[in-house]
Protein backbone atom coordinates (compact mmCIF):
# COMPACT_ATOMS: atom_id res chain seq x y z
CA UNK A 1 0.00 0.00 0.00
CA UNK A 2 2.93 2.27 1.11
CA UNK A 3 4.49 1.96 -3.00
CA UNK A 4 1.14 3.13 -4.66
CA UNK A 5 1.18 6.17 -2.73
CA UNK A 6 5.17 6.90 -2.93
CA UNK A 7 6.00 5.67 -6.49
CA UNK A 8 3.84 8.43 -8.10
CA UNK A 9 5.08 10.90 -5.90
CA UNK A 10 8.60 9.63 -6.50
CA UNK A 11 7.85 9.99 -10.40
CA UNK A 12 6.32 13.43 -9.98
CA UNK A 13 9.45 15.01 -8.53
CA UNK A 14 12.25 12.87 -10.11
CA UNK A 15 10.92 13.55 -13.83
CA UNK A 16 9.19 16.75 -13.04
CA UNK A 17 12.00 18.72 -11.69
CA UNK A 18 9.81 20.28 -9.06
CA UNK A 19 10.97 19.24 -5.42
CA UNK A 20 9.90 21.10 -2.25
CA UNK A 21 13.36 20.00 -0.95
CA UNK A 22 15.76 20.98 -4.09
CA UNK A 23 14.27 24.33 -4.34
CA UNK A 24 14.60 26.36 -7.12
CA UNK A 25 16.10 24.87 -11.00
CA UNK A 26 19.18 26.40 -11.86
CA UNK A 27 20.20 27.60 -14.80
CA UNK A 28 20.58 25.21 -17.97
CA UNK A 29 23.67 25.26 -19.38
CA UNK A 30 22.65 25.38 -22.86
CA UNK A 31 19.42 27.66 -23.59
CA UNK A 32 16.16 26.45 -24.20
CA UNK A 33 15.47 26.21 -27.62
CA UNK A 34 12.86 28.87 -27.27
CA UNK A 35 14.45 31.37 -25.67
CA UNK A 36 17.23 31.60 -29.22
CA UNK A 37 16.57 33.01 -32.18
CA UNK A 38 17.43 31.24 -35.31
CA UNK A 39 21.16 31.29 -36.42
CA UNK A 40 21.98 34.25 -38.22
CA UNK A 41 25.58 34.83 -39.69
CA UNK A 42 27.18 37.70 -41.66
CA UNK A 43 30.39 37.54 -43.31
CA UNK A 44 32.89 40.36 -44.47
CA UNK A 45 36.28 40.87 -45.67
CA UNK A 46 38.53 43.70 -45.34
CA UNK A 47 39.45 44.33 -48.80
CA UNK A 48 37.56 42.61 -51.64
CA UNK A 49 38.87 44.31 -54.38
CA UNK A 50 41.90 44.77 -55.54
CA UNK A 51 45.56 43.14 -57.30
CA UNK A 52 46.81 40.20 -57.67
CA UNK A 53 48.20 38.89 -54.89
CA UNK A 54 45.63 40.56 -52.60
CA UNK A 55 45.06 39.61 -48.82
CA UNK A 56 41.83 39.57 -47.59
CA UNK A 57 41.23 39.10 -43.93
CA UNK A 58 37.87 37.54 -43.52
CA UNK A 59 35.52 37.18 -40.54
CA UNK A 60 32.14 35.83 -40.12
CA UNK A 61 30.03 37.25 -37.39
CA UNK A 62 27.23 35.66 -35.25
CA UNK A 63 24.21 37.65 -34.17
CA UNK A 64 23.78 38.43 -30.84
CA UNK A 65 21.14 36.22 -29.22
CA UNK A 66 20.71 33.60 -32.48
CA UNK A 67 22.03 29.90 -32.47
CA UNK A 68 23.96 28.01 -29.58
CA UNK A 69 27.59 27.70 -29.15
CA UNK A 70 30.10 26.10 -29.58
CA UNK A 71 30.30 27.09 -33.76
CA UNK A 72 31.99 25.30 -36.40
CA UNK A 73 32.72 27.10 -39.34
CA UNK A 74 33.53 26.01 -42.97
CA UNK A 75 34.96 28.75 -45.22
CA UNK A 76 35.26 27.76 -49.04
CA UNK A 77 37.31 31.15 -50.76
CA UNK A 78 36.21 30.39 -53.87
CA UNK A 79 39.31 30.15 -56.30
CA UNK A 80 39.75 26.13 -55.66
CA UNK A 81 42.42 26.31 -53.28
CA UNK A 82 42.29 24.61 -49.57
CA UNK A 83 38.97 25.36 -47.33
CA UNK A 84 39.83 26.81 -43.86
CA UNK A 85 37.75 26.28 -40.72
CA UNK A 86 39.18 29.16 -38.49
CA UNK A 87 36.13 32.07 -38.20
CA UNK A 88 38.28 34.77 -39.60
CA UNK A 89 40.81 33.10 -41.96
CA UNK A 90 43.21 35.61 -43.81
CA UNK A 91 43.27 34.32 -47.76
CA UNK A 92 45.55 35.34 -50.66
CA UNK A 93 44.12 35.49 -54.18
CA UNK A 94 47.23 34.55 -56.17
CA UNK A 95 44.87 34.79 -59.57
CA UNK A 96 42.83 37.50 -61.27
CA UNK A 97 39.57 37.00 -61.50
CA UNK A 98 35.42 37.37 -59.08
CA UNK A 99 35.25 34.84 -56.35
CA UNK A 100 32.86 34.31 -53.93
CA UNK A 101 34.21 33.30 -50.81
CA UNK A 102 31.48 31.50 -48.57
CA UNK A 103 31.22 30.85 -45.06
CA UNK A 104 28.87 27.76 -43.32
CA UNK A 105 28.23 27.78 -39.58
CA UNK A 106 26.92 24.90 -37.58
CA UNK A 107 26.00 25.79 -34.26
CA UNK A 108 25.29 22.71 -31.07
CA UNK A 109 22.12 22.67 -32.02
CA UNK A 110 22.66 21.66 -35.34
CA UNK A 111 21.20 24.67 -36.84
CA UNK A 112 23.11 25.59 -40.41
CA UNK A 113 23.38 29.09 -41.48
CA UNK A 114 25.65 30.87 -44.12
CA UNK A 115 26.83 34.06 -46.37
CA UNK A 116 29.54 35.12 -48.34
CA UNK A 117 31.63 37.99 -49.71
CA UNK A 118 32.08 38.46 -53.33
CA UNK A 119 36.19 39.26 -53.99
CA UNK A 120 37.62 40.69 -57.06
CA UNK A 121 41.16 40.44 -57.96
CA UNK A 122 42.44 41.99 -61.09
CA UNK A 123 45.89 41.98 -62.58
CA UNK A 124 48.15 45.32 -62.57
CA UNK A 125 47.95 48.29 -65.21
CA UNK A 126 51.25 49.50 -63.27
CA UNK A 127 52.41 52.14 -60.66
CA UNK A 128 49.58 54.52 -59.64
CA UNK A 129 46.41 55.51 -61.16
CA UNK A 130 45.39 55.84 -65.59
CA UNK A 131 43.75 58.74 -66.84
CA UNK A 132 40.99 57.35 -69.95
CA UNK A 133 43.39 58.85 -72.32
CA UNK A 134 46.87 56.32 -70.85
CA UNK A 135 43.89 53.40 -70.58
CA UNK A 136 43.10 53.42 -74.45
CA UNK A 137 46.95 54.16 -75.79
CA UNK A 138 47.99 51.24 -72.99
CA UNK A 139 44.95 48.49 -74.42
CA UNK A 140 45.09 49.60 -77.88
CA UNK A 141 49.22 48.55 -77.82
CA UNK A 142 48.34 45.30 -76.13
CA UNK A 143 45.50 44.82 -78.87
CA UNK A 144 47.60 45.66 -81.95
CA UNK A 145 50.45 43.25 -80.55
CA UNK A 146 47.97 40.12 -79.55
CA UNK A 147 44.59 38.85 -80.99
CA UNK A 148 42.08 39.98 -78.22
CA UNK A 149 38.50 39.48 -77.79
CA UNK A 150 35.99 42.95 -78.20
CA UNK A 151 35.65 43.43 -74.19
CA UNK A 152 35.00 46.80 -72.62
CA UNK A 153 36.25 48.65 -69.69
CA UNK A 154 35.23 51.40 -67.26
CA UNK A 155 36.92 54.36 -67.39
CA UNK A 156 38.10 57.24 -65.01
CA UNK A 157 35.40 59.75 -63.78
CA UNK A 158 36.42 62.45 -66.17
CA UNK A 159 35.60 60.54 -69.51
CA UNK A 160 31.87 58.70 -69.75
CA UNK A 161 33.09 56.56 -73.09
CA UNK A 162 34.33 53.08 -72.55
CA UNK A 163 37.53 51.40 -73.98
CA UNK A 164 37.79 48.72 -76.65
CA UNK A 165 40.69 46.59 -76.29
CA UNK A 166 40.08 45.97 -79.93
CA UNK A 167 42.18 48.87 -82.47
CA UNK A 168 39.35 50.54 -84.42
CA UNK A 169 40.40 50.65 -88.08
CA UNK A 170 41.78 54.10 -88.92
Amino acid sequence: MFYRFVIPLLFFFLFLGSSPLAGEPGPSPVPEPDSVGALTVFADGDETMGEIPLEVQLEVEVLPGTGVPPYRFHWDFGDGTTFSDKPDPVHVYRVAGSFRASVIVVDAREEVDQDYVDVTVHESLGQGDLSARELRAWVLSRGAAEEVPPTKFPVSPESSEAVSKTPSPN
